[in-house]
């Protein structure tokens, strides 16, 4: 793995550990009601998207590792161009469901 590359992998894993510190112990509905921690996370999202998307350019071989890479590139580009259609109840769900799985992916890249 590249310098750089591991420069990507823990952006990635700060977003991540943001959205999760900020999210702890809410419900869809705090969520929902909160537009302020709506933005942040849409942000942090987003911004873990562009990492995945640079570390592909830079070491495709590093990205292929990351079950996934290529849906998180795909949310932050729905993110970014299409904000308009996003649906709360899908990015709650990736908060809830698919984080703590990304998060361990990129942890273990990053030990190795």
């Amino acid at each position: 793995m590249q310098h750089d590359s591991a420069k990507f992998l823990q952006d990635a894993l700060n977003c991540i550990l943001a959205i999760q510190q900020d999210t702890a112990a809410l419900s869809f509905d705090d969520y929902c009601r909160d537009r302020t921690l709506r933005n942040s996370v849409q942000w942090s999202l987003a911004i873990l998207g562009e990492a995945l998307t640079q570390l592909a350019k830079m070491d495709l071989a590093t990205a292929e590792r990351i079950v996934g890479y290529r849906d998180v590139i795909g949310l932050r580009n729905r993110l970014i161009h299409g904000y308009g259609s996003i649906d709360d109840e899908i990015v709650w769900d990736i908060v809830i469901t698919h984080l703590s799985k990304l998060r361990v992916q990129l942890e273990q890249l990053l030990a190795n």
